[in-house]
């Protein structure tokens, strides 16, 4: 039920959680089901998954929601493999990584100075580090999602269509800072999942988008 606010409420929480890892039992193995809620969660009922994601009071509903949303993407995801299509970014990612390693092995300074000059020379890079990415747009995070190349909305991965659209929403998340956890959690489970799911999270900047996040505005 929802009270005079708007906000989703129940008249028995932890009735709800078990009815949560009820669910979860039944979408475990079932590849129909399990594409069909994260389908829904992604479009039709994204207002669900952003209440009971990040903006419920209860941390334990949380937590078991987010389990069933793992059960289903661990189910769909591994069948899906084969239909992930070849990630623009992901050469651009790898050469940027070979690039960093060698800016590394070559980052020592070719001549003595003391700790204070260093900081001051590291200064430097980092405020004009700094100065530059202002320059980029407040669109930034929307334009890497649009940077993922769907061959066509029916045949392209729901695990991607809906992880998609949660990093859409990370930055609505902000103001949740006290109940978001499960949401970064479930990124977090997301990527540990196995490789093809990596290369995505891979492709679409995911480590540029949470420092920006981090960071917030400046």
């Amino acid at each position: 039920i929802r009270d005079r606010y708007g906000v989703l409420r129940f008249r028995d929480p932890n009735f709800t959680k078990q009815w949560l890892l009820y669910l979860a039992s039944i979408y475990n193995g079932h590849v129909p089901a399990c594409k069909s809620l994260l389908h829904k969660l992604a479009t039709t009922h994204r207002r669900y998954f952003n209440e009971l994601t990040y903006e419920h009071e209860d941390s334990g509903i949380r937590s078991t929601f987010v389990d069933l949303v793992l059960v289903a993407l661990n189910t769909v995801s591994r069948h899906e493999y084969d239909l992930f299509p070849p990630f623009k970014n992901e050469e651009c990612f790898q050469k940027e990584m070979e690039n960093k390693s060698q800016r590394k092995e070559t980052s020592e300074f070719p001549y003595d100075v003391s700790d204070k000059e260093k900081g001051l020379l590291y200064g430097g890079a980092i405020a004009k580090r700094k100065q530059k990415e202002k320059q980029l747009s407040s669109e930034k995070e929307k334009q890497i999602i649009r940077q993922i190349p769907f061959e066509s909305l029916s045949n392209h991965p729901t695990s991607i269509e809906f992880m998609t659209y949660v990093i859409s929403v990370m930055e609505n998340t902000r103001k949740y800072s006290k109940s978001f956890h499960q949401y970064f959690r479930l990124i977090k489970e997301y990527i540990m999942m196995g490789h093809q799911e990596r290369r995505f999270m891979a492709s679409i900047e995911i480590v540029d988008l949470l420092v920006d996040y981090y960071m917030g505005q400046y």
